[in-house]
């Protein structure tokens, strides 16, 4: 998403915390410098634990 001119830009505001987002590079990923942080570590977290189709099926079919 580019901008430009800065016009508007302060309506702008964080996914995570609704603050509003002052550099170019936090508008166009939608995250503030502290929040992208904070969420690709529970994106991360979120993947870690999630199970998929495949190892649920996997174990069933070796055991028949």
């Amino acid at each position: 998403m580019a901008f430009r001119s800065r016009k508007g830009l302060d309506r702008v505001k964080c996914k995570r915390c609704s603050k509003p987002l002052k550099t170019l590079k936090s508008i166009e990923i939608g995250y503030g410098p502290i929040c992208v942080k904070k969420q690709a570590a529970e994106d991360a977290e979120f993947e870690r634990i999630q199970i998929t189709l495949d190892e649920i099926v996997e174990p069933e079919q070796v055991a028949q």
